[in-house]
């Protein structure tokens, strides 16, 4: 209980020194500015998304809410961020480039299985034409030996 206590009142002594700092921030500002940082703040405050910022995290990869409310680790944070964008956007092309190999693959099988089965069904044209062709010559030499028996007969 004491060490929550004490927690609390840490995240309390941090929450008063955080306010102090956006309100003397607030007031250097033009007044536009101020409304469009109201508005950012309170979208960044109320969209529940954002709460991964307020919890402990382990991995030192994540912002803290100290280091989302510092203008100086804020810079950080933002080129931590487009660092990991240009690495994902790296591994997209990678993706793009290995699906666009494995599509070229796939086509070229597709075009090979119908040129097989084209030359399948030629080839069986011609066994067929030169089955029927046999079948003719051995009828015709039947007829002859037929012819032939019955003259000696």
């Amino acid at each position: 209980n004491e060490q929550l206590q004490m927690e609390v009142e840490a995240q309390a002594s941090e929450m008063q020194r955080v306010e102090h700092e956006m309100r003397l921030m607030r007031e250097r500002l033009p007044a536009d500015s101020q409304e469009a940082l109201e508005r950012a703040l309170s979208a960044v405050v109320g969209d529940q998304s954002a709460a991964w910022a307020r919890m402990e995290r382990p991995d030192p990869s994540l912002p803290s809410a100290q280091d989302l409310l510092n203008p100086d680790s804020m810079e950080r944070v933002l080129e931590r961020l487009e660092k990991e964008r240009n690495d994902l956007a790296s591994q997209i092309t990678v993706l793009r480039q290995e699906l666009d190999r494995e599509s070229a693959v796939s086509r070229n099988f597709k075009v090979l299985q119908v040129q097989e089965l084209e030359d399948a069904k030629q080839k069986a044209r011609r066994f067929l034409l030169d089955r029927e062709k046999w079948e003719r010559i051995s009828a015709s030499h039947i007829k002859s030996i037929q012819d032939v028996q019955k003259r000696i007969a």
